[in-house]
């Protein structure tokens, strides 16, 4: 149907069109949900003296007001949509969505749509690395604690003859060195 041309009502035969048989127009690109939220606010629009003269709209809830409701929704990407709607145009997507409803006339003025991957791309996630913590001087229980909460690891482990049996002699890599998490610190502990 061309933007002139109109249809001639027939209560019979009438079928009143929806969102939903829009849908395969959108999704071929022949048509956008913006698009035809204008066409259908132009038909509203002539056709508003007749809704007026058949006293067809709906009493004001505030009267001398013109009463708009604003309505949403916001979904983040990790809201999962029910598995029975993922296949379907009708269930929601992850953004924020507005919708302005005139109260009057009980029909969908305005949508605002916001998808969120139109915006820029989230910030990296923060590696984790090790920062090798001073164990020297610490028990081996000690310095195996405080090397794992560094997100480090205990490598090999050497003993040497000394007076501070049990005790974390040298380390390497030395203290306060950044490396990859799980980077491997080599101990040598106190014998006797």
């Amino acid at each position: 149907m061309s933007k002139g041309e109109q249809r001639k009502y027939d209560p019979r035969t009438f079928k009143a069109l929806t969102y939903h048989d829009a849908t395969p127009g959108f999704r071929s690109g022949a048509d956008t949900p913006r698009a035809y939220l204008e066409r259908s606010l132009e038909t509203i629009a002539a056709r508003e003296p007749v809704v007026k003269a058949l006293r067809a709209s709906h009493p004001r809830w505030l009267p001398g007001y013109q009463i708009k409701v604003l309505d949403g929704n916001h979904l983040s990407s990790t809201e999962h949509r029910l598995k029975a709607l993922r296949g379907t145009w009708a269930a929601p997507l992850p953004g924020q969505a507005l919708v302005v409803l005139d109260q009057q006339r009980m029909l969908i003025t305005d949508v605002f749509l916001n998808d969120p991957s139109a915006a820029a791309p989230p910030p990296p996630v923060p590696t984790v690395h090790c920062k090798v913590p001073r164990v020297i001087g610490l028990r081996l229980a000690t310095a195996r604690k405080r090397i794992g909460r560094a997100h480090c690891r205990v490598g090999r482990v050497r003993r040497a003859r000394s007076g501070r049996v049990g005790r974390v002699l040298s380390q390497s890599p030395k203290a306060g060195t950044v490396r990859a998490r799980g980077t491997r610190v080599k101990l040598v502990v106190g014998r006797r």
